[in-house]
């Protein structure tokens, strides 16, 4: 894991089978839970249960 205050993690859970993710998921609660931030990017809702501020980006009509 890193030092770095804030990850910027795109795709992280991409091609990744369940206890892949269950390892991504694990990792980013314990950089939290030492005050760390997160910023995910996704195509998709991502598979996670930790708190989260969702920005949903669409093309505008």
């Amino acid at each position: 894991a890193s030092r770095r205050s804030l990850w910027l993690l795109d795709e992280p859970f991409a091609n990744l089978d369940g206890p892949g993710m269950a390892v991504v998921e694990r990792l980013l609660e314990a950089h939290l839970a030492r005050g760390g931030g997160a910023m995910l990017t996704s195509h998709g809702v991502l598979p996670i249960t930790l708190p989260a501020t969702t920005v949903r980006l669409e093309h505008p009509r």
